[in-house]
């Protein structure tokens, strides 16, 4: 699947804290959101990982690169250990 499906960059360039409470509080005013918890910690990660690969600016890929490894880690399932 591409990652242009799973983009949703406005919350990202309009908050300084990219939190994943911070997401899912602006995800729930979106139309596609999901009350599925797992689909949009998906698709949270997604958007941090288009960032940190592939956003033109240097700081917002070494934010959300943070980002993704603090969400590593307080992340009790982790599919990469099993």
């Amino acid at each position: 699947m591409s990652l242009l499906k799973f983009r949703s960059l406005e919350y990202f360039q309009h908050n300084e804290d990219w939190s994943l409470l911070g997401f899912l509080e602006h995800r729930k005013t979106q139309k596609d959101f999901k009350s599925n918890k797992a689909d949009e910690h998906f698709f949270y990660v997604r958007n941090l990982e288009y960032l940190a690969e592939k956003h033109e600016n240097e700081e917002y890929r070494e934010k959300a690169k943070r980002y993704l490894k603090e969400f590593d880690v307080s992340t009790p399932y982790n599919p990469k250990l099993q």
